[in-house]
């Protein structure tokens, strides 16, 4: 009587609803007669767990059991416990989405929305069996729209009406043209501008989404056909008649209708087309062009433009006179144009211009002009043209009367013709030249008569002039011998000079100081000198005649120096030891000190052999030396020599090979101790 045993009084007991905690429970059964009861052996009760399954998402799913249709929900049964192992699985209910049915896990996928009950059995090896139950519900929004469209030519604004289930509560729209709206209804232009004619599909798609991300697409094609662009490209739009103009529109159409405006029929032709417009009044007159383009697929544009053709006028004029002889070279000009809106430009064909009506204009210089005569209306213009002759006045010769002078004598002729235009010069002397304003040296002496003929337009003039060139004296010399000593032989001068009567020489001797040196000028014909000075001289000779002077400069001499030598009459010796007594008077970069601590002659010149004794005052030689640049360093075999008064003697020959002997006394001085 506890609800899990029945017939506990009977043969046969009944046992239900087992729990596990009842595992390990025993049972015996008594039987009772008359006798004592019996009772049987003992049983006991086993009780084992049922599996338990949880149906569980594999997988991310934010809304489970919540999906989107279409997604594929994957679902493990995913049992636990038991009594052993798992044997079979089973899934039911709304199975028709599922993968399986006798797998633990599978696969729902439906696009059907709804809702979708779903149990899972499963069993152990000992029989024991544990279910669990799901309700899958399959979201998925109806995506659906419409639309005014229909198929049209060229630019098309589209109405879109959003008719999209309850569920959709978001969009998305793509307008295959790189656009997009998240809009529920809208409205969008689409437009066909293909130069190739071609038609335009647009693949429209939109997007329905719920508030679990749950997705539909409608879609729907939009036609449109080439749009035809009649814009019109005229080149030119306004000119002068006849105005030639070039039509271009956009290619692409079926047909292209072209009135030109202008009173003659349309024509039908293609995108490029020509026509002529004339105008034969005194008003700019507009056309207007019309262009009616159609397409293959019946699309039309028209497009106007306005072409304004402006009138030329037909000009005329007189002269007066035609013909004149300088200086009469005033013509009146009378312009006969018929009248009209026009303005007027004169080119008097001189350079200059004029934009009166009936100009009166004078020319500077006789010729023959081409006048020209523009009338203008506005940028349009024609012209007529006459020659005016004004005959030139006959040349005159004339040229500036140059002074005679010394040859060569060059002169710069200065033209003072006028009414020429060509020149031959005669300059007397067998030269010519055809120069404007030549130039010419006279070389030979004599009486020139320089001629001149001009020629013009006017015929042909002469003028003449006479001069004296006179003669330059021709200098030459030379001399002997070309070089000497200083105050030595005499150089001869040996005039050749020719043409002149007088003279003048400047030998070129001149001390440092600028002062010549005596006799360094002379006016005889041929002359000498005694060189005072050394150097290379530079003779400059000097000649003239009663009308032309001219002179003459030659490096004609050398004059070497003189031989000399000169000694000094005290040193003081280096206390520090012998010094060899080397030394060079002509080092600029001598040491005063040193100098003056060696006897040597401290001047010498243009001396080729050199001897120099030293004596003591008893008359022994104490030193000789046969280089002029080797003097006495006061030092006796390798000792300092004692203060006192020494003699010297030196013989020598000069380079210009005299000889000279001389002698004096030395004084050595010892150096202050410092």
């Amino acid at each position: 009587g506890d609800g899990v045993h029945s017939g506990s009084t009977t043969e046969q007991l009944s046992i239900s609803n087992a729990a596990v905690t009842m595992d390990g429970w025993q049972y015996q059964f008594e039987v009772s007669t008359a006798c004592m009861p019996l009772l049987s052996d003992v049983v006991t009760l086993t009780v084992w767990d049922n599996p338990v399954p949880t149906i569980t998402p594999v997988g991310a799913y934010p809304y489970y059991p919540l999906i989107c249709g279409g997604d594929v929900l994957t679902m493990d049964g995913a049992p636990m416990g038991g009594s052993g192992t798992y044997t079979t699985h089973q899934w039911s209910g709304a199975i028709g989405p599922l993968s399986g049915t006798n797998t633990q896990v599978v696969d729902f996928e439906t696009v059907v929305k709804g809702q979708y009950a779903l149990a899972y059995t499963v069993t152990d090896s000992r029989g024991c069996v544990g279910s669990d139950v799901v309700t899958i519900e399959n979201e998925r929004p109806t995506a659906q729209f419409i639309s005014d469209a229909v198929p049209s030519c060229g630019y098309m604004e589209v109405n879109f009406t959003n008719t999209s289930s309850a569920e959709a509560t978001s969009f998305l729209w793509d307008f295959d043209d790189g656009t997009t709206s998240p809009d529920k209804d809208v409205t969008h232009g689409f437009d066909n501008i293909s130069p190739d004619g071609q038609v335009a599909y647009y693949n429209i798609f939109m997007e329905a989404i719920s508030d679990h991300n749950c997705r539909d697409t409608a879609r729907s094609v939009i036609t449109i056909y080439p749009k035809v662009d009649a814009t019109i490209d005229a080149d030119p739009t306004e000119g002068c008649q006849p105005l030639y103009v070039t039509f271009i529109t956009a290619p692409g159409a079926g047909n292209y209708r072209w009135d030109f405006g202008d009173g003659s029929a349309a024509v039908d032709g293609g995108y490029v087309i020509y026509h002529m417009y004339e105008n034969y009044t005194t008003a700019a007159v507009v056309h207007t062009v019309e262009l009616t383009t159609t397409s293959f697929y019946g699309c039309q544009d028209t497009e106007t433009v306005d072409i304004t053709v402006e009138p030329i006028p037909a000009p005329n004029f007189s002269a007066a006179p035609m013909v004149q002889t300088y200086p009469d070279a005033t013509v009146t000009f009378t312009n006969t144009t018929t009248a009209g809106p026009w303005t007027f430009s004169w080119d008097f064909g001189d350079g200059n211009s004029s934009n009166e009506e009936n100009p009166v204009h004078t020319y500077n210089d006789p010729g023959t002009y081409m006048v020209k005569f523009y009338v203008n209306n506005g940028d349009c213009i024609d012209s007529t043209g006459t020659s005016v002759v004004i005959h030139p006045r006959e040349p005159v010769a004339a040229f500036a009367e140059p002074p005679g002078g010394c040859s060569p004598l060059e002169i710069q002729f200065v033209n003072q013709s006028q009414w020429v235009t060509t020149y031959m010069w005669d300059f007397g002397d067998g030269y010519v030249s055809t120069k404007e304003n030549p130039s010419h040296t006279y070389y030979d002496p004599g009486e020139m008569t320089i001629r001149l003929q001009v020629n013009g337009p006017g015929g042909t003039d002469y003028a003449s002039w006479t001069i004296n060139v006179y003669e330059t004296p021709n200098l030459a010399f030379n001399s002997a011998p070309d070089s000497v000593f200083v105050k030595d032989m005499p150089v001869r001068f040996f005039n050749l000079t020719s043409g002149a009567t007088d003279y003048q020489w400047d030998f070129g001797d001149y001390y440092e100081d600028g002062t010549a040196a005596p006799l360094n000028f002379s006016n005889a014909a041929d002359t000498s000198h005694i060189y005072y000075t050394e150097g290379v001289k530079d003779v400059k000779l000097v000649a003239w005649n009663e009308h032309c002077i001219d002179s003459l400069i030659l490096p004609a001499v050398k004059v070497i120096p003189a031989g000399d030598i000169q000694f000094p009459n005290v040193f003081r010796p280096d206390p520090s030891g012998p010094t060899g007594g080397f030394v060079d008077p002509n080092d600029p970069n001598l040491d005063p000190s040193i100098a003056n601590s060696i006897f040597f002659p401290g001047v010498n010149k243009q001396v080729e052999e050199y001897h120099l004794y030293i004596y003591n005052r008893w008359g022994e030689l104490i030193f000789q030396s046969h280089d002029i640049n080797k003097g006495w360093d006061g030092y006796i075999k390798g000792s300092l020599a004692v203060q006192g008064v020494y003699l010297w003697k030196v013989t020598l020959v000069y380079k210009n090979g005299s000889p000279d002997s001389m002698a004096g006394d030395i004084t050595l001085l010892w150096k202050k101790a410092q």
